[in-house]
């Protein structure tokens, strides 16, 4: 236990920081028309898909992490999406990660022009250039309604998705599963989802359940455009203004969004400014779901769980989300999070149906397995601090770390010693930045630190001036931090080093 304690101490989280990508490429693009669009093979990549790292947990004690990109539009049909409005989460991401190691989840995006689009793979040869560009840094820092990347504070507007497939379904009810989310009163539920998170957080990001009743956007699904540009005939739809921006395109809309500025539709007759969402155009969609009650709405899949890859359901339950909320789920909701029943298996692995939960890094979505995990609000924590961008404690397949929520989940809903409350680690309780007014850094080699660590039970009682939450040790690029790992108010459930000073 002493050397498991020196080496926990010992641990140090590296920060990387990285410049922005910019779009490179490797190797020419292909010179697309507005004659030729027509005579593309439909079942290749058109347009840029958004990179997404999807990590998992499972019931053994491991971890496992999958690459995916999330194509739209036409991509998506050729993909093997079967709505209107399309989206679909694509596999066959290993020769991207070698192309390029500094992919960044959520925020890089791939074209592979010429890379064949089927089953819901994007198969690429050797010899198809890869650009790599990135999402426009404005649609990460806008409002709710526009932004890209799920927000770690204020009013958190989350839908919770009871799924049920052609062949299984969750044996707990909306009522029982809102109270594991939300503690819906009446359901005796006092540690859940939204206790936790603003326990841990002192209300600087707060849990609300999602109302079925609002306005959402659709763009035109047919509109696609022209850019006029010299070095090639690149062709856009509404998904590339709304999401594929690259920084060095900037914002196409008053470039490029009226006829003026000849970027009608291919036809001649549309322009952006009409069709699509993000430059003011597209379809308003005013809904009224009397199916979502208390942020719990019921879906129903015709795709069986037991024989298909979890993407696939997971695919099949957004796409029928979108039919009801409009093109962006992201316009309505802050977290999307899909409860489905057991019996689908981890992508490529047919065997693996022990998955626990996963969630996008980055993202807005996060995904459980069966009544269990659905119910448990450690797991709940766990991926809704992966969609805050927080990776596992000690990297994307080990994650023994049991200080915080972003170590291995035991249990089951509230059958752990004081009912699984527990916050984050030193490095993630930094990232998350809810207690910035009580943190502090310094560079040891230059500076002392006399002061008084606090657990986060302290926040806000916090006495300014001697003591602080986390402290900073900063050494060029190197971070360690240092915490009070209090196993009190809302993190008494900390099952590792309790009441220790932890450093990572």
């Amino acid at each position: 236990m002493i050397l498991k304690a020196l080496i926990l101490l010992l641990q140090v989280l590296q920060t990387v920081l990285s410049a922005p990508l910019s779009e490179t490429q490797q190797g020419p693009r292909a010179n697309i028309s507005t004659r030729s669009l027509q005579e593309v093979h439909l079942a290749q990549q058109n347009f840029p898909c958004t990179l997404y790292n999807e990590i998992a947990e499972f019931a053994n004690g491991t971890g496992k992490s999958a690459w995916i990109c999330e194509v739209f539009g036409q991509d998506a049909k050729n993909a093997g999406s079967s709505k209107t409005v399309a989206r679909a989460l694509v596999e066959g991401m290993e020769h991207v990660l070698a192309a390029n190691p500094n992919i960044r989840s959520g925020k890089t995006t791939l074209l592979a022009r010429g890379a064949a689009l089927s089953d819901h793979k994007l198969t690429i040869d050797p010899g198809i250039p890869l650009t790599f560009g990135e999402v426009d840094p404005s649609s990460l820092t806008t409002s709710r309604r526009q932004r890209r990347l799920s927000a770690t504070s204020g009013d958190l507007e989350v839908l919770v998705v009871r799924v049920s497939t052609a062949d299984a379904s969750l044996t707990k009810s909306k009522a029982e599963i809102s109270g594991d989310f939300f503690g819906t009163p009446g359901s005796g539920d006092t540690i859940n989802l939204k206790s936790l998170v603003e326990e841990c957080s002192n209300n600087v990001a707060r849990i609300n359940p999602a109302s079925g009743i609002g306005t959402g956007c659709a763009n035109n699904p047919d509109a696609v455009f022209e850019v006029p540009r010299s070095d090639t005939g690149t062709v856009y739809n509404c998904e590339w203004f709304t999401k594929f921006r690259v920084a060095t395109e900037g914002d196409l809309c008053p470039l490029y969004g009226d006829a003026r500025q000849r970027l009608p539709t291919i036809d001649g007759s549309k322009t952006a400014k009409t069709e699509c969402c993000i430059c003011g155009g597209g379809t308003t969609i005013n809904y009224n779901n009397n199916n979502v009650v208390d942020g719990v709405i019921d879906l129903q899949l015709s795709i069986n769980a037991v024989g298909s890859a979890n993407f696939d359901v997971e695919d099949a339950a957004l796409e029928a989300l979108q039919d009801l909320f409009g093109d962006r789920l992201t316009e309505n909701f802050d977290n999307v999070m899909l409860c489905l029943p057991f019996g689908s298996h981890w992508y490529g692995y047919p065997g693996d149906t022990d998955w626990l939960a996963y969630a996008d890094f980055g993202g807005y979505v996060s995904v459980y397995n069966g009544d269990k995990w659905c119910a448990n609000e450690v797991t709940q924590v766990h991926e809704l601090g992966h969609n805050f961008g927080l990776d596992h404690s000690w990297g994307d397949e080990e994650y023994e770390d049991e200080t915080g929520a972003m170590g291995y989940t035991k249990g089951a809903a509230d059958d752990t010693p004081f009912g699984n409350r527990m916050c984050f680690n030193g490095a993630h309780s930094w990232q998350l930045g809810w207690y910035t007014p009580y943190n502090v850094g310094i560079d040891p080699l230059t500076t002392n630190f006399a002061g008084i660590l606090v657990g986060v039970d302290r926040v806000p009682n916090v006495v300014n001036g001697c003591e602080n939450v986390v402290l900073q040790l900063t050494e060029g690029y190197w971070n360690n931090y240092v915490i009070f790992n209090h196993a009190v108010g809302a993190n008494e459930g900390t099952s590792e080093h309790r009441n220790l000073v932890t450093l990572w």
